[in-house]
């Protein structure tokens, strides 16, 4: 059923778009380049700033099944500022990371040894 005025290969079309909008909002890296920018010297997450020219090693950490997608966008934006890190994901969540961040596997919900 269609609304008058408006075909069925529209409204396919807008429920698509809307689905597409869906699915990039959900993506951790998508998120994270939405919420965290580097402009002029500085990091910016959301409206918070940090100088960056007042910090010399950069450390990424992060554990979730989200953190390898997250990291990928970190790296990204930091590049070789990053000294290095270490990130826990769900087994069968590992991501290919530029190398500077280790990334491990563990059980979830409930941790295991390799998790520790």
């Amino acid at each position: 059923m269609t609304t008058p005025g408006r075909s069925a290969r529209s409204l396919r079309k807008d429920v698509l778009s809307i689905l597409h909008s869906c699915i990039k909002a959900s993506d951790p890296l998508y998120a994270i380049k939405k919420r965290v920018k580097l402009k002029r010297g500085k990091l910016w997450v959301d409206s918070h700033s940090y100088d960056l020219r007042l910090i010399k090693r950069v450390f990424v950490i992060g554990a979730g099944k989200a953190s390898a997608r997250m990291v990928q966008a970190i790296e990204e934006l930091f590049g070789d500022r990053i000294s290095s890190g270490i990130i826990i994901t769900k087994k069968g969540h590992q991501l290919p990371l530029r190398g500077r961040i280790d990334l491990m596997e563990g059980a979830h919900p409930l941790p295991d040894r390799e998790g520790l």
